[in-house]
């Protein structure tokens, strides 16, 4: 019963505490929850024994919220909301803690050899029929002060070609990977933003021979440094669910010992992240 007794008490002057203020014409002020506010009353739960009550529009000057909102009613009986509001320069939308996505789209890229000819993906695949040139990108890491992502990001530019005749058929494969500690600025929160990365690069090739009884496979792959820029613009569409259109591009460096000396691509693609 003592508990019971503390229950209903510690229920009742929690309601109390956080109750709204109708501040009447005549001076006077009633607390209690607002319920309902219509066109010609405001229906509220006063403080107390009683459960319902209403108190005529034309004789309230103002209701003060117990979130500080003040809504005033002038003489016409409309309401105008006079609660004070940060300048809308420094309104953001608030972001989690962390961001996690991918991006899907299409690019183009190419290597240059020790004797400074470059090797675009089509010269590459000359003589073969050829697949998409498809860009991949992953990204996971931290929001910091809101406005700045600092994470991994994975991107990547793939094509596959083939070749098939009565004799045999051949696969091959080229790709572009990097690997990169990456920094995005967004001036505004949302929208527009800018990106920029360091870390490590791959190239590989694969090249699979079926033919005249022949099973081969000859796989490179060479690994170096590389750098990125990009921009953006992300579409809020949900609480964490962001919609993207990306444009970026990276440059690789590779050893002196290696067959491709540099690389770089291009790609274009949206992107699903959630932050």
């Amino acid at each position: 019963m003592k508990i019971f007794s503390f229950i209903l008490f510690f229920f009742i002057f929690y309601s109390n505490l956080f109750s709204d203020e109708i501040r009447l014409k005549d001076g006077s002020t009633i607390k209690g929850k607002v319920l309902r506010v219509s066109a010609n009353n405001v229906e509220y739960d006063p403080e107390g024994d009683i459960p319902f009550d209403m108190v005529p529009r034309s004789s309230i000057k103002n209701i003060v919220y117990d979130n500080d909102k003040i809504i005033n009613f002038d003489d016409s009986l409309t309401a105008t909301d006079e609660t004070d509001t940060p300048d809308s320069s420094n309104t953001k939308e608030q972001k989690s803690s962390w961001y996690l996505g991918f991006g899907l789209g299409s690019g183009d890229g190419a290597y240059s050899l020790a004797s400074g000819n470059e090797v675009t993906f089509d010269d590459w695949f000359e003589g073969l029929d050829t697949g998409p040139k498809i860009a991949i990108q992953l990204g996971v890491g931290a929001i910091i002060l809101n406005d700045f992502h600092l994470g991994f990001d994975m991107s990547a530019l793939s094509q596959n070609g083939t070749y098939k005749d009565y004799f045999g058929n051949i696969d091959a494969q080229l790709q572009i990977n990097n690997y990169l500690l990456s920094l995005s600025y967004f001036p505004y929160t949302t929208g527009l933003f800018i990106k920029a990365g360091l870390g490590a690069s791959v190239i590989s090739s694969n090249i699979k021979i079926e033919a005249f009884g022949m099973n081969e496979t000859y796989n490179d792959s060479f690994g170096g440094f590389s750098g990125l820029i990009g921009a953006g613009y992300y579409i809020w569409l949900g609480d964490t669910f962001n919609l993207g259109i990306n444009l970026e591009y990276s440059h690789q460096e590779y050893e002196e010992s290696s067959i491709p000396r540099k690389s770089n691509f291009w790609s274009v693609y949206t992107s699903f992240y959630w932050f």
